[in-house]
């Protein structure tokens, strides 16, 4: 089924195409994966089964200022992380 294109979220990509960042812990049908984007963090952990994003949680820079990653990350994905929300 089509859907039609929110321009709004298309512009909004374009200004900050963001980063993702991800990593597996030996699994081969799912890898986990971060998201920075509008300074803002989508955690969630993809299927290759179902071809889809599962278990998606959204987070704020100042959430992640104040308490730390929503999930377990290696630590050269929570090092780019940090490096990118303290940034001014």
């Amino acid at each position: 089924m089509l859907t039609p294109m929110d321009r709004h979220d298309l512009q909004r990509f374009l200004k900050d195409p963001g980063v993702t960042l991800r990593w597996s812990r030996g699994a081969t049908d799912a890898y986990e994966a971060v998201e920075i984007r509008d300074q803002r963090l989508r955690w969630y952990r993809w299927s290759h089964d179902r071809g889809e994003a599962e278990e998606e949680t959204w987070q704020t820079r100042e959430e992640f200022l104040a308490n730390g990653p929503a999930r377990n990350a290696p630590p050269r994905v929570l090092a780019t992380i940090e490096a990118r929300m303290t940034k001014p």
